[in-house]
């Protein structure tokens, strides 16, 4: 029988103002969002394992924030690409 396999889609936190999008970075009201995000992931019994997101630096910002706030309520995170 397959794997079952959910994927999540999560919008980037806050940006920052900045006249350039491709350069924007998460303020700090996004970078707590993308944590709580992830907080309330971790105590979930079926945390992500893997994490994807664009080249844009806010988007990696997010993802990064949320990994954290799943690390911290105990998540596992295995993989990061």
């Amino acid at each position: 029988m397959p794997r079952r396999v959910e994927v999540w889609f999560f919008r980037h936190g806050e940006k920052s103002k900045n006249p350039d999008p491709a350069k924007a970075v998460l303020s700090p009201k996004g970078r707590k969002q993308a944590f709580e995000a992830g907080q309330k992931l971790g105590m979930e019994s079926r945390a992500p394992t893997a994490f994807f997101s664009s080249t844009r630096v806010r988007t990696k910002q997010t993802a990064r924030n949320i990994r954290e706030g799943i690390r911290s309520k105990g998540g596992l995170v295995e993989n990061e690409t």
